[in-house]
């Protein structure tokens, strides 16, 4: 239904509905997936100085959508996007210059337009503009301003913010050193999957730093970053599977225990 509907929009000449058809296209949802017809879409819309559909565009010829891949044309769209505030196409802009791609690297532009997205909201814009500022990329070091930029963004839930917040409290840089609150930026990228705050988490619990030491929710936290492909969790897995043995065999019966197990949801969260 939405598929016909955007259709019929879009062939009435309809900016909106023809930059959502082109998604649809593009992504394949409602429709078969054919990025030329996502681009003729776009181009429409585009032409209609639609600044949705000019982003479009710009990434498509980012990625070789459709069309050869070519970083000056995708510059090009996202300039012009960029010139209806369009944030999606300021942060690509900056990742584009921040990479150096079809044109010389440049991280001071970059973090002109992460800026630009970051003041609208943009956590991923966010994550970024505090990246270069602990890094002291295009702008001085400043611990201070990266935890404030991460902290917009790990609000947003953007668990790669939450993560390295979560690293600054752990060490005390640019926020008052805290075990606590390190652990519960860990503990939100984690439940959201990301492999390094996992295992972060898991340490906490061995260690004892900002939760109680419990070699049960060390392995689970191992485990989970194990099998999404952080090497270090495998080993650390490895040194605590016969110490946690004791502990699994009182919290779960023998056999889950003995046999190894698929953690029931909600066994590893708090």
């Amino acid at each position: 239904m939405a598929f016909k509907t955007c259709r019929t929009a879009a062939e009435k000449g309809n900016s909106d509905g023809q930059a959502t058809l082109g998604i649809l296209y593009e992504t394949g949802a409602g429709a078969p997936r054919n990025f030329e017809e996502a681009l003729k879409w776009y181009r429409l819309a585009a032409s209609q100085n639609d600044a949705g559909a000019e982003f479009s565009l710009g990434t498509m010829y980012l990625l070789g959508r459709g069309v050869p891949q070519d970083y000056q044309e995708a510059i090009r769209w996202y300039r012009l996007a960029v010139r209806q505030g369009n944030t999606e196409a300021q942060l690509n802009l900056g990742t584009v210059y921040d990479a150096g791609l079809g044109l010389p690297q440049d991280h001071e532009e970059a973090l002109k337009w992460f800026r630009l997205a970051a003041n609208q909201g943009n956590a991923d814009a966010q994550f970024n503009l505090g990246l270069h500022y602990q890094e002291g990329l295009g702008v001085s070091r400043d611990n201070k301003e990266a935890s404030k930029w991460y902290r917009a963004a790990a609000d947003q839930d953007e668990p790669q913010s939450q993560t390295n917040l979560g690293s600054m409290y752990a060490h005390g840089e640019g926020v008052p050193q805290s075990y606590a609150e390190a652990a519960k930026w860990f503990r939100l990228a984690a439940n959201q999957g990301l492999a390094k705050a996992q295992l972060n988490l898991g340490m906490f619990y061995v260690n004892g730093l900002g939760v109680q030491k419990n070699k049960v929710q060390a392995y689970l936290w191992f485990e989970l970053a194990a099998e999404r492909g952080e090497l270090d969790g495998g080993l650390l897995l490895a040194i605590v599977r016969s110490q946690a043995r004791f502990e699994f065999r009182q919290f779960f019966s023998p056999c889950q225990a003995c046999c190894g197990f698929t953690c029931p949801k909600g066994v590893y969260q708090s």
